[in-house]
């Protein structure tokens, strides 16, 4: 009797664990709190904890792209978002291929830790109001194709 008590717990423990938000998704939000406004609603209206996927990434949110349960991209271009963003968050997103986000009045800096994003193979973030340019550890990562306030930097592997 104990024995079935014992599991019941755990089964009732273990989706409790999966109803957690992930860090993706807990990055995501984190971004959200800087948006100022939203004109079309395409970002405030959809990225809310109760429209997450069953594999617990948000691929219903508006601009997120998932890839086996992870974010793979976030593409918020063209959407007059006024922000003050803290991009560092991004970093909590391990297996991000692509970050766009150009056209839109996004303030704030571009982080060191941008260079921490191992997978991200397109960053865009032309055509905003950051306060700072790339940074040089960002000529680390292999097959980057990066835009930054009107700057195009390529980098690839030797």
């Amino acid at each position: 009797m104990k024995l079935i008590k014992l599991l019941v717990a755990s089964l009732f423990f273990l989706c409790a664990l999966g109803q957690l938000p992930s860090q993706d998704i807990l990055a995501l939000l984190e971004f959200k709190k800087g948006i100022k406004h939203d004109p079309t609603g395409y970002v405030l209206s959809s990225w809310n904890e109760e429209s997450i996927d069953f594999n617990g990434c948000p691929a219903s949110w508006n601009g997120i792209v998932c890839n086996g349960g992870n974010v793979a991209g976030v593409v918020l271009d063209d959407l007059a978002l006024s922000a003050d963003a803290d991009l560092s968050v991004f970093a909590n997103l391990t297996k991000l291929v692509k970050l766009s986000m150009s056209n839109n009045s996004i303030t704030g800096k571009i982080p060191d830790n941008v260079a921490d994003l191992r997978h991200l193979e397109f960053l865009d973030l032309s055509d905003n109001l950051f306060s700072s340019s790339l940074p040089l550890g960002i000529g680390s990562l292999a097959s980057l194709v990066a835009r930054a306030n009107q700057t195009c930097l390529e980098v690839s592997s030797p």
